[in-house]
């Protein structure tokens, strides 16, 4: 697993680590229940960005921000998926000025949006499956194997 300074115990500041199999963790800072650790796929990552970009281009940084407002992630997590995304032809990029300088504003693809059309039908059904599973209570006379 590459780590890019995980915190080792509770208490310690949030970042990330990407392990072998794709998946991401990313660690809140310690709450009243202690560390909240959250693993979340680069599909989901994909999923969240390019619905970011379904009505309005947006900015790198501004990515980060609305995503914050959800789950704990920062802009050394984001620019690498924008970058993937823009070479796999689902985003655009294009300069904007802004305050004098230059701004790199992504913009979704025809391409990139039958793919987000694709994953919001996958996250739909999958998301369905989860719920059904974290509500189960067991079936009466139900065997474990």
């Amino acid at each position: 697993m590459q780590r890019n300074e995980l915190p080792s115990h509770p208490g310690e500041t949030k970042t990330n680590a990407f392990g072998d199999d794709g998946i991401q963790v990313l660690r809140k800072e310690e709450t009243k229940g202690g560390a909240m650790a959250f693993s979340l796929q680069t599909s989901i990552l994909d999923l969240c960005v390019l619905s970011l970009l379904r009505n309005k281009d947006r900015y790198g940084y501004s990515f980060t921000q609305k995503m914050k407002t959800v789950m704990p992630i920062s802009e050394s997590t984001i620019y690498p998926v924008l970058r993937r995304l823009k070479k796999e032809g689902l985003l655009e990029t294009y300069d904007r000025q802004y305050q004098g300088r230059n701004r790199k504003y992504y913009r979704i693809t025809p391409a990139g949006r039958k793919r987000l059309e694709e994953d919001e039908k996958e996250w739909e059904s999958w998301k369905a499956s989860l719920d059904r599973l974290l509500k189960d209570t067991g079936e009466e006379g139900e065997e474990d194997d």
